[in-house]
């Protein structure tokens, strides 16, 4: 289903974020768009073929309609029954869809005249349906379709040609209702950008969060994993920084932390990935290491950096960083290894490193997997 913020539902967990296993059905029909909107051109199209046919047979349309509502309703039939069977999501099927449901209506329109007008919503109606399942993209091509749809009634059939007022009436509020869910859609997609950014990011130092650490970190091990490459985890808190805020109080505290996070950030390389895991506890991911003493290098000169802030607001600070690195090689990855046991024994260096003197960091031992351990 879409997320009502022109862009596809699956958008909110990350990309190609659906579950594919087969005890994931009922979770994947709740998340599909396609299926979604092929349910409700289904449910649509009960009222309109019902409608063709009493207007048929009651002698108000030719009976030619009858053979065009058959193969509309086996059209719809068809998409619904394949999408069914093929969820997997397709951008050109949901480009069939788009184009059967505006050309159909035309026609039907083209034909029916008047006795067709209580059908004109399902232009607009189709229109806002694919801009909220499939996004602004969509939104403007079903739009753009029923606008060349109404206009051609508009010059050309045989009824409306002559009811132009009326069908100009419809053309422009079909454009203005298409024009602004387009605008209220990017609103909502801004909006949401704007949510997620807060939700993964730590409001104090503008860095990422604890939730994008995690993300970050198993994102990691698995490229680690698949391409033989050595990664770190350097986690580090800072020494010193109680008793900056017993001194001074939190508001000298949160400067600090700022500070810091600017200042250690200024040291890092471009893909260095730097977090704040809440209170004066940080963490680096380093995932493309040369070897393992680039680690130890990047970990001296964060304790460098952290080491030279000596003043705050005018405040005298003495302030250090002890931290724990964990190295991984892809070679000894398994897929037991997660963000938990890296942060295990990144956190049991952290604290052997405050333990020998603070100011400082030890390397961990690899954690084996449970299945190691367990052997």
């Amino acid at each position: 289903m879409a997320d009502g913020l022109g862009m596809p539902m699956s958008n909110f967990f990350g990309k190609n974020a659906l579950p594919k296993s087969a005890t994931d059905k009922q979770v994947r029909k709740v998340f599909d768009p396609e299926r979604s909107q092929a349910k409700l051109r289904f449910v649509l199209g009960i009222p309109v073929v019902a409608y063709v046919f009493s207007m048929v047979f009651n002698g108000h349309l030719p009976i030619e309609f009858f053979v065009f509502t058959v193969l509309m309703a086996s059209t719809i039939v068809g998409l619904f029954l394949h999408v069914v069977k093929h969820p997997e999501p397709n951008s050109n099927r949901i480009l069939i869809g788009i184009f059967h449901d505006q050309i159909m209506m035309t026609f039907l329109l083209y034909f029916a005249g008047m006795q067709g007008a209580p059908l004109f919503f399902v232009f607009t109606f189709v229109t806002i349906g694919n801009g909220f399942r499939f996004g602004v993209k969509y939104l403007a091509i079903s739009g753009g379709l029923a606008f060349i749809g109404i206009s051609t009634l508009l010059l050309f059939s045989p009824h409306w040609s002559h009811e132009r007022a009326i069908a100009a009436g419809l053309l422009i509020n079909h454009v203005s209702i298409t024009c602004y869910t387009g605008f209220l859609l990017r609103k909502l997609k801004a909006a949401q950008t704007k949510l997620e950014d807060m939700a993964n990011m730590d409001i104090l130092t503008g860095l990422p969060n604890r939730n994008s650490f995690i993300n970050k970190i198993e994102a990691t091990l698995i490229q680690s994993m698949r391409e033989k490459n050595t990664m770190a985890c350097i986690y580090f808190d800072l020494d010193g920084f109680k008793a900056v805020n017993d001194t001074y109080g939190h508001a000298c505290g949160d400067n600090v932390l700022k500070t810091v996070a600017e200042s250690v950030r200024a040291v890092l390389r471009s893909d260095d990935y730097f977090s704040r895991l809440g209170g004066d506890e940080f963490t680096i991911i380093a995932s493309t290491l040369g070897s393992p003493q680039e680690a130890e290098k990047l970990a001296a000169r964060v304790i460098r950096t952290i080491e030279s802030i000596k003043s705050i607001n005018g405040n005298n600070v003495c302030i250090s960083a002890s931290i724990g690195i964990v190295l991984l090689s892809g070679s000894e990855a398994s897929p037991a290894v997660d963000s938990k046991y890296v942060i295990k024994a990144a956190d049991e260096a952290m604290y052997r490193a405050k333990r020998k003197g603070k100011g400082r960091y030890e390397l961990s031992d690899f954690i084996e997997a449970p299945s190691s351990q367990a052997a």
